[in-house]
Order: structure tokens, then C-alpha cells, then sequence
């Protein structure tokens, strides 16, 4: 696997090129031309630099050859994450492990970052999102504690969404704290945060599952709702918990919209960074 065309320096100016266009401006054609040689330099890279990984993807029958389509590119089971180190840096290099969500009492999927992966990462999500979000940033209210995004050499799924939209922000305040049963309301902090802002526009970020169930439903058991017709409301994750309660994608943004006095069409799933 550490055959075939382009360099490091390719690499790096193609990922430059990339994330300084228009993310939704090109055809599929012309993105697939532009990012599958992307992909293929980076799986070379990985390869070269992790031997045991270059090993597996030989055994699974994956050429040195450059693929004609996603299709062709060498992939791992996401289990492997969980039982492996795969990291591609030296261990002095790795600046930040990401641990994916899990179920009660599963093993984590672990994901080191070196600091240049990290900032490109933030750097995509930004460009994803200034389509729909614009280049302003406003007051942010993310839908989780605040210990999700404390310092430390391990991020979880949560804390680094939340870091991702970071960039958007005007100011962060978060809507729950920590109990000893679980999770609450922090209605003084949510209060504050809606009065501030009445007539701005405002962006709120949580998971699915923690928007619906610590949120919106806390909400209406406390009988609050809010009339703030300029929010984005953001979510991110998996679906699987609310679609064993029969929660649909119109139940939940029309419940969102319900309590927060908002149009359901600016509630936003984007499934990604878990």
C-alpha cells in the first residue's frame, strides 16, 4: 500500500483547495474527482506509516492501484477502533482521543488526533455549515452540561460537536446540569439566555436523543414554552432510542417548535461526528 500517485505536499494543497470552495456549489461528478484522489493519499499515508494497517488491507485484496471509485478504497471495521490503537502519528503527536457514543457499559470506539487533523476537522464543519448558518456568529445555547466540553487529553462525541460549532458562537450557555439521578433543567440559564436575545438570532446544538428526552420533554412537564422565531436549533446522532418511543423526525421537530415558539423546518439533523 505505499504505492501509487501524489505526495504529502499534494495531499495537504488538494485538503487547502477542498475546504476553500463552495461545499455545495460543484456537481457529484466534479466533487468525486477532486476528493476520491484525497482519499486514496490519505489511505496511502496510513498505510506508510502503519504497517499492521497496510498488512490487513493487503490480506483483504485491496491493490496499490488508485481506485476508480469510493467503492475501491480500503476500509476497517469500525470495531477494530475499539480493540486497537490506530493511530498513524507518534504518541507525542497525538494531541486529543475522541471517544465515540456508546450504550450503557459498551467500549467506546477511540479516535486519536494529532493537532492538524484536529484543526481540518473543525475547519470542515465550519464550511459545511456556513450555508446554512451564515459567516455571524450569535449567542449559543448548547443542550447539554457544561462538563462535556472540559479541558483534558479525551473528548467524547458530544463535547467535540460542541467544540466544532464553537466557531458560530457569539457566547455559549448550557441549557442542563448535572444531578445525581442524571440531568436537569437549568431554567435560570435558559431564561436569561432567551431574554438577552428576544429579537436576535440564536443557534442551539444537543443529541437527539438528549434534546428530545432532557429538553423538549422536561419542558413540557414544567409546562414552559418560549416564542423565539429566529432560532436554528442544530441535532446531531443516532435515532435508534426515539424510534423505539415511536418519536418520528416530524414528531420531533414539530415538539421542538411546540415548546420553543419556532418554525419545525428550522429544526436541522445532521447526522455526523459520533
Amino acid at each position: 500500500m505505499t504505492a501509487g500517485r501524489g505526495s504529502d505536499t499534494d495531499l495537504d494543497t488538494g485538503l487547502e483547495a477542498l475546504l476553500g470552495g463552495a461545499m455545495y456549489g460543484r456537481a457529484h461528478a466534479e466533487k468525486k474527482e477532486i476528493l476520491l484522489p484525497l482519499l486514496w493519499a490519505g489511505a496511502r499515508r496510513c498505510a506508510e506509516t502503519l504497517p499492521p494497517l497496510a498488512d490487513y488491507w493487503r490480506q483483504m485484496g485491496f491493490t496499490q492501484e488508485e481506485p476508480a471509485d469510493y467503492t475501491g478504497l480500503p476500509y476497517l471495521p469500525v470495531s477494530l477502533f475499539k480493540e486497537f490503537d490506530l493511530a498513524t502519528v507518534p504518541p507525542d503527536e497525538v494531541a486529543r482521543t475522541l471517544l465515540s457514543s456508546t450504550t450503557t457499559g459498551a467500549s467506546p470506539s477511540r479516535i486519536p488526533l494529532d493537532k492538524i487533523t484536529g484543526k481540518l476537522q473543525a475547519r470542515a464543519l465550519a464550511a459545511t455549515l456556513k450555508d446554512t448558518l451564515g459567516g455571524h456568529r450569535r449567542p449559543f445555547l448548547v443542550l447539554d452540561i457544561p462538563e462535556i466540553n472540559k479541558p483534558g487529553e479525551e473528548l467524547t462525541a458530544r463535547g467535540a460537536a460542541v467544540r466544532g460549532i464553537m466557531p458560530f458562537a457569539s457566547e455559549t450557555v448550557y441549557a442542563l446540569r448535572q444531578t445525581q439521578g442524571g440531568f436537569a433543567l437549568d431554567l435560570p440559564a435558559i431564561d436569561d439566555f432567551f431574554a438577552r436575545h428576544r429579537d436576535a438570532d440564536v443557534l442551539l446544538f444537543g443529541f437527539t436523543y438528549l434534546v428530545w428526552t432532557e429538553f423538549v420533554r422536561r419542558l413540557r412537564a414544567a409546562g414552559r414554552t418560549f416564542a423565539h422565531p429566529r432560532l436554528t436549533l442544530l441535532h446531531s446522532g443516532g435515532w435508534k432510542k426515539l424510534t423505539d418511543q415511536s418519536v418520528t423526525r416530524e414528531v420531533f421537530a414539530d415538539g421542538v417548535a411546540a415548546v420553543l415558539g419556532c418554525d419545525a423546518a428550522r429544526v436541522r439533523d445532521f447526522y455526523g461526528m459520533v
